[in-house]
């Protein structure tokens, strides 16, 4: 190999280094966050509603044609985000996580005891030893930048509230 063939060589590794990570990874996410805690001071009872305040909230992160945006459930991961709330609360809230059979997806009036919570704070990886295969999957929304803390933290209230049909 030539001596001048060497940078060249040195930039091509750097490049396909930094092409060879999952597409779907967030360079903002930890690799492995400690689990989320909003603080003895969060206030869980400020009043939310799932149709106008956290439906918007998963319209525009979770409701695509790839993820949850689909009604055929093998093409919305299992969850379709729609209009008719009451097939979205039927399968989520309440329902085991796939992943993680001994844990809702969605525990009523329990975020940290919520898969779907871990999963959008990005911490589920601390529960990777428990799930099927010891992986949890992906946070969501996945290759996106994650949910801002202010819209997770109505979603945290509104899954402690009941994770109601409001």
């Amino acid at each position: 190999m030539r001596p001048a063939s060497l940078p060249i060589l040195a930039i091509a590794m750097a490049v396909c280094a930094a092409c060879s990570s999952n597409q779907n990874d967030t360079p903002s996410r930890p690799t492995c966050p400690a689990p989320y805690d909003p603080g003895a001071s969060f206030d869980f009872n400020v009043p939310v509603s799932l149709k106008n305040d956290i439906l918007p909230i998963f319209k525009a992160s979770c409701a695509f044609g790839g993820c949850h945006g689909n009604p055929d459930p093998a093409k919305s991961n299992g969850i379709y985000i729609g209009e008719d709330l009451n097939a979205f609360i039927a399968g989520a809230v309440g329902v085991d996580a796939g992943e993680l059979p001994t844990m809702k997806f969605i525990a009523k009036g329990d975020p940290k005891q919520s898969f779907f919570m871990r999963k959008i704070d990005g911490d589920l990886c601390t529960l990777n030893p428990l799930c099927l295969g010891k992986d949890c999957g992906r946070e969501m929304p996945q290759g996106q930048e994650p949910i801002p803390l202010e819209q997770r933290d109505a979603i945290r209230r509104w899954i402690a509230q009941g994770a109601n049909n409001n």
